[in-house]
């Protein structure tokens, strides 16, 4: 177990800060109940629960809290590469949002980057079955 998190069989758990309640890392909503639920997104305290946030926690993250940790790592080539990397509270909150983004969107057929069940794999195996002529 990493610190501050807690591995369940059926959810993980993390501490955001030990004022606020444990936060699920994932939804447990299923899909078709994450879509209707943003279709129906009004306000922000909506989002908030559609995300399983306390309303409170949300605006905090949003404008207050310092979420990103900013360092430089060295380039191979030379120079440096600066890094934001968002704090654990910060990426519970964008995998969740994430979950509910990739519920909506269903992508167009010829899109396979960032979508689900598709790759570049099932982006090239739509291109095995043409022949050479057909380029």
């Amino acid at each position: 177990m990493r610190a501050g998190v807690d591995e369940g069989p059926e959810r993980r758990e993390s501490r955001l800060d030990p004022h606020i309640p444990t936060v699920s890392i994932r939804l447990l909503a299923d899909d078709e109940t994450l879509r209707r639920a943003f279709h129906a997104l009004t306000t922000r305290d909506d989002v908030a629960r559609l995300l399983e946030l306390d309303p409170r926690l949300l605006r905090f993250y949003l404008y207050k809290a310092k979420v990103y940790r900013i360092f430089d790592v060295p380039k191979r080539s030379g120079g440096l590469r600066r890094i934001s990397s968002p704090d654990n509270a910060l990426k519970i909150i964008q995998r969740k949002l994430n979950q509910v983004l990739h519920a909506v969107y269903g992508g167009r057929s010829p899109v396979h980057g960032f979508v689900r069940d598709r790759s570049i794999k099932t982006n090239a195996q739509a291109f095995r079955q043409r022949t050479c002529s057909e380029f």
